[in-house]
């Protein structure tokens, strides 16, 4: 059984917020895999053609009970319990022997009943449309300096010296993933920065901003939903080429850079991963 379960961040194993004794009885759904197939039908033929499967989103049911000091304890947090989750997307948080891992989920079920007077027996159903099941977060910057062009050196050397040529930057940025499974990150550019050029150098992927970017102003990069925005609320859509699978880091970790056709050395680029994702 799990060591620690939250949901919303409220305990279901240890101690709950006012005092009572959690124990998760069952997890369902949590390390389960079902596949989405279409199969087509051989014409005139015995069987049918092989299918693509796609994974869909997971359905997680908890159950567990929460003994009290007083009946007044179980009858307020059972209706606390029942505020969990809200309309959205919340987290939870399930850590094993091996792992913590954290899904994003939406709440489908709460139920939470009185079996005596200090006991309440719970069932918490949710589902997680993304089924990767993500390890803690990591978060790393790297910066821009002498990213722009220094041009000839005179007088004349030998051998040769020009610069730094533009679109070539010094950072580049260690992506985890230990896991099993390849899982995008999200990113952000701080300006100024002309036309900034995101690559995963392993694949081979990258996305090009067209688009100056000024000092203040910055870049929020959804590489999973395909989406830049600038300051966080105007879409870039039309600024944006890309080739590849927009970053995805595969198994085993990645590196990402960035370049640009000129940028500020306080310009930054700043990427938010996992240490790994799992099926």
């Amino acid at each position: 059984m799990s060591s620690m379960v939250s949901f919303d961040g409220w305990p279901l194993t240890g101690t709950s917020p006012a005092g009572g004794r959690n124990r998760t009885l069952s997890i369902d759904g949590w390390l389960a895999k079902t596949l989405r197939r279409s199969r087509q039908p051989r014409a005139g033929q015995d069987g049918n053609w092989a299918s693509t499967g796609r994974v869909e989103g997971k359905t997680i049911t908890i159950k567990g009970t929460t003994v009290y000091a007083s009946a007044t304890d179980a009858a307020i947090e059972r209706r606390q319990m029942l505020a969990l989750g809200g309309r959205g997307l919340t987290e939870l948080m399930i850590e094993d022997a091996a792992l913590t891992l954290t899904a994003q989920v939406e709440l489908d079920a709460v139920d939470a009943r009185v079996v005596r007077d200090t006991m309440v027996e719970f069932t918490i159903t949710v589902h997680a449309p993304d089924p990767v099941l993500y390890g803690p977060p990591v978060t790393a910057s790297t910066g821009l300096a002498d990213i722009a062009g220094t041009g000839r050196v005179w007088p004349r050397v030998w051998p040769r010296d020009w610069g730094v040529p533009a679109g070539v930057t010094p950072g580049s940025i260690a992506v985890p993933n230990a896991g099993t499974t390849a899982y995008w990150p999200t990113g952000r550019i701080d300006g100024p920065i002309i036309n900034p050029v995101v690559t995963l150098n392993e694949t081979g992927d990258w996305i090009r901003i067209n688009r100056t970017v000024d000092a203040g102003q910055w870049l929020d990069i959804d590489f999973g939903s395909r989406r830049v925005m600038l300051n966080g609320t105007v879409p870039l859509t039309y600024a944006v080429t890309f080739s590849g699978q927009w970053l995805a880091v595969p198994v085993g970790g990645a590196s990402i850079s960035i370049a640009a056709d000129d940028a500020d050395p306080a310009a930054l680029l700043t990427i938010s991963a996992f240490e790994g994702a799992y099926e």
